[in-house]
């Protein structure tokens, strides 16, 4: 869980067996804005502050933090078929959506990402969702011209800002106007 401390710093804190906060993890980080558990022992760690973001991989056991990558979004994802995770490289004018290889630590892209998309469902295809305005789209490093699945302009109101799959069920969430 993120905790938010009265000065406003935040930090991932474990929970015990009543929902009591316990253990503090990686106690040096306090700027914590998201994060992604990859196993037991491993979390993906977003970090923003007045001076830019940033993607860190933590040890739980050791609290050792590992910088990935320079301004991303908070976007993180687990690929589904490989011991992989996708976040959204913000450096250049246009964002790109990337893959880090958790066992090589290579930082490859996967595709450029239009405008202001910074979250993304993976299917098991290796291809992803994502909403642009009112349409709900799909592409892959295979396929990254987008193809366009469904438009629900005069369905809802306002534009979809994230896609969640689970099994054979799509969740959207729009932001109204």
């Amino acid at each position: 869980m993120v905790r938010v401390s009265p000065d406003l710093t935040r930090s991932l804190v474990r929970l015990d067996a009543r929902g009591n906060v316990g253990e503090t993890l990686f106690p040096n980080l306090a700027n914590l804005g998201a994060y992604l558990w990859i196993d037991d022992d491993r979390v993906a760690l977003f970090t923003g502050d007045k001076n830019g973001t940033q993607l860190m991989l933590g040890d739980v056991h050791t609290g050792a933090v590992q910088p990935i990558a320079d301004n991303v979004s908070a976007a993180m994802a687990l690929m589904p078929g490989s011991r992989a995770i996708s976040f959204v490289d913000q450096t250049d004018e246009h964002a790109r959506l990337m893959r880090f290889d958790l066992s090589t630590h290579a930082i490859t892209p996967i595709m450029a990402v239009p405008d202001g998309v910074e979250k993304f469902a993976w299917l098991a295809d290796e291809s992803v969702l994502y909403g642009d305005g009112t349409k709900l789209v799909r592409a892959s490093a295979a396929q990254p011209t987008p193809h366009e699945l469904i438009d629900f302009r005069g369905a809802i109101i306002g534009a979809i800002t994230r896609v969640t799959v689970s099994g054979n069920r799509i969740a959207l969430v729009v932001h109204a106007p």
